[in-house]
């Protein structure tokens, strides 16, 4: 199958605050280079920002 042999060419990245509050410049570090990995591969990628209001007890960390 080739590149977007099904017509798929655009990805919702959910961005969680916390992660932000964390390390701004490292956030947006990770940011850029998400953005030059999508461009190469021709994805637009959708950014939903500060996604926290599904969880009412957000915590940074690995899940269980």
């Amino acid at each position: 199958m080739g590149r977007n042999a099904i017509g798929l060419n655009t990805m919702r990245v959910f961005l969680h605050d916390l992660l932000w509050q964390q390390d701004p410049q490292s956030f947006k570090k990770r940011i850029e280079t998400f953005l030059q990995v999508a461009d190469k591969h021709h994805i637009k990628p959708l950014f939903v920002l500060f996604d926290s209001c599904w969880d009412t007890n957000p915590q940074l960390g690995e899940t269980t």
